[in-house]
């Protein structure tokens, strides 16, 4: 490949022989901060409501402990996290400042040293959900709630006597975000990604139990506990897996075996496919009796996408076997294909009200060849669909009834409400008094005649003393001909 005229390659390096490799005689050397940029990187990290009501003795300590990073602006910030989260005593400040790490920095700039030190820092349940992630390659993409769901599945997000109401993955977040506020991740756009510095102290501390295995892999260390695939090793390399309690995390980029790879470890752990487009999972899977979430599946804590019906001639899941999995949080999407009255009577048992880790909901229902006779069915289809009121997203397309659940306005947290494509659906119940609704979007509604049963019966609307849509902030209707009721709750709108 050949750039255009006048391109240029930036190449970067910590290593001078790679600059010569590349035939650059004058390759240009990044200097160091000066001690005042230093202090300047420390005190925003450290002092972010300023320095104007600290203690002139804690900013003497800083400036101190900012001049022993010797301009390193990775060492500042990983120092810089430690700081903020101490308390303003001054023996604190003191025991890092005369930390001996700091001291051997100071004679051979090591920076591992001072980032050991960061780590030597972390809470227990931090330090286990850093050292993980030296399963993963250099320059990897990490996606935030992929890892927590990981982090999860090991057992190492648990909840806490302050954790009241959280959800796991409302604990899970809390740990990212403070591995990220202390410098251990970067963010990259839309993904995070760990310096090589920080990824090469993760594999220090997680030593043999985190391993990337390829095609050319040949020996397992007996240590191993968590594996990441960028390529498939030997059958022979494989059976070494056996009788390893393991989690696997596959490269979106092989073509995998399930059955050879579920053969050769039959005392998995975590199983990651994350991204891949499988159409079923082999039989065998259900051998994997240490799997989480396998056998009876109350265990299982994500599922993005839930298909019932027949879908491409296969026949798939019912509604009601989703009756157990109380554990699911996050969002769910269930798609129902095929004949409306079969999945009426096979959702009677589906228990989404006990669901209460669910935050959002998708629903979308896909019926070939609908007449009239399936609105009853499609009602009660939806009345048996009846969320948890801890949701907070609600996204309904293509629903068959003439009347609405009445279930949706019982949904108190909802923030977003969004139904399209309901071409019989005359009536949607009150959804003015909901206290959280801040997103209203109704698209494609031929017969929808009122957003109310009690504005069906009246003419006028009684403008009482009621607040109307108290956290409203987006109103969107769309292709609603009919809609005879429910335009006066707009000039309630402030």
């Amino acid at each position: 490949m050949v750039g255009a005229i006048g391109s240029k390659i930036l190449v970067t390096t910590r290593n001078k022989s790679v600059a010569l490799a590349m035939g650059v005689d004058s390759p240009y050397a990044l200097g160091v901060l000066t001690e005042d940029q230093s202090w300047d990187l420390f005190e925003k990290l450290v002092f972010r409501e300023g320095t104007s009501r600290v203690n002139p003795n804690l900013i003497e300590i800083g400036k101190k402990i900012a001049k022993k990073c010797k301009g390193v602006p990775l060492v500042i910030r990983a120092l810089g996290g430690i700081m903020q989260l101490k308390s303003r005593e001054i023996n604190e400040w003191l025991s890092v400042l005369e930390n001996e790490i700091l001291k051997s920095f100071e004679d051979d700039s090591d920076v591992g040293l001072v980032l050991k030190l960061s780590y030597d820092h972390l809470p227990y349940h931090l330090k286990q959900c850093f050292a993980y992630c030296a399963m993963f390659p250099k320059d990897y993409k990490f996606y935030k709630k992929m890892l927590i769901y990981l982090w999860m599945a090991q057992g190492y997000v648990q909840c806490g006597s302050q954790s009241g109401n959280e959800s796991l993955e409302e604990i899970g977040d809390g740990y990212f975000n403070e591995l990220l506020f202390r410098s251990f991740f970067q963010k990259d756009e839309y993904c995070y990604k760990m310096h090589d510095l920080i990824h090469d102290l993760a594999q220090l501390i997680a030593g043999d139990s985190c391993f990337v295995v390829n095609d050319t892999t040949t020996d397992i260390p007996d240590r191993v506990q968590h594996v990441y695939f960028e390529g498939l090793p030997s059958e022979e390399c494989l059976r070494k897996f056996k009788n390893k309690g393991l989690t696997l995390f596959f490269s979106r980029k092989l073509d995998i075996n399930l059955d050879s790879i579920i053969s050769n470890c039959r005392s998995l752990c975590v199983l990651s496919l994350c991204g891949w487009d499988i159409n079923g999972l082999p039989d065998s899977i259900g051998k994997l009796k240490h799997l989480s979430g396998v056998r009876r599946l109350t265990s299982l804590k994500r599922l993005p996408r839930f298909i019932v019906g027949r879908d491409q001639g296969r026949r798939c899941a019912t509604l009601n076997e989703l009756n157990s999995l109380n554990q699911l949080s996050g969002e769910i999407s269930i798609e129902v294909r095929g004949n409306v009255r079969r999945a009426a009577l096979e959702s009677n048992q589906v228990n989404l009200k006990e669901k209460k880790h669910l935050h959002s909901l998708d629903l979308y229902f896909y019926w070939y060849g609908t007449g009239d006779s399936d609105s009853g069915n499609s009602e009660l289809l939806l009345d048996n669909l009846h969320p948890h009121p801890n949701l907070k997203q609600l996204h309904v397309k293509w629903y068959g009834g003439v009347r609405f659940s009445n279930w949706l306005s019982s949904i108190t947290n909802l923030v977003d409400i969004h139904v399209s494509r309901c071409p019989k659906c005359e009536h949607l119940p009150p959804l003015d008094h909901l206290p959280s609704l801040k997103s209203l979007r109704l698209d494609e509604f031929n017969s929808l005649n009122y957003i109310s049963d009690e504005m069906a019966e009246s003419s006028s609307f009684s403008s009482a003393s009621t607040t109307f849509f108290p956290s409203l902030k987006i109103l969107q209707l769309f292709d609603c001909p009919n809609l005879k009721g429910g335009g006066e709750y707009v000039g309630t709108l402030s």
